[in-house]
C-alpha cells in the first residue's frame, strides 16, 4: 500500500532509495509535493497530487515503474517520469503523479 499524501509531505526533503530491475540503485531526494484536491468517485474521496523527486545529474532513471525505499515509508512501487536537469543544479528531476 502506498503512503498517503500526508506521510509523503512529511517526508520532504528526504531520500528515497530506488532500485531499477538490473540491481542498479540511486538516491533521489523529494523536493516538493502540491497540495491534494480531493475529488469524490463513486462515493469514495480521493486524491489527486504529484511530487517532484531530483537525482545525480549524471545518469537518468528510465520512465517506469520503479521500486522506492524510504527508512519511515517504508518499500513500493511507483511511476516516475523524468524531466530533465535542473537548469540551476543540473541534477535530474523526476515527477511522481497520483490521480
Amino acid at each position: 500500500m502506498l503512503p498517503s499524501y500526508q506521510m509523503f509531505s512529511e517526508s520532504v526533503g528526504t531520500v528515497f532509495r530506488v532500485s531499477a530491475d538490473e540491481g542498479e540503485e540511486d538516491d533521489l531526494v523529494l523536493k516538493s509535493i502540491s497540495e491534494a484536491k480531493l475529488r469524490l468517485i463513486d462515493g469514495v474521496e480521493s486524491a489527486s497530487f504529484y511530487m517532484l523527486f531530483e537525482g545525480a545529474g549524471d545518469r537518468c532513471l528510465p520512465q517506469r515503474t520503479l521500486l522506492f525505499t524510504h527508512p519511515q515509508l517504508g518499500q513500493f512501487a511507483m511511476f516516475i517520469v523524468p524531466n530533465g536537469p535542473d537548469r540551476v543544479t543540473q541534477r535530474m528531476r523526476y515527477e511522481v503523479i497520483f490521480n
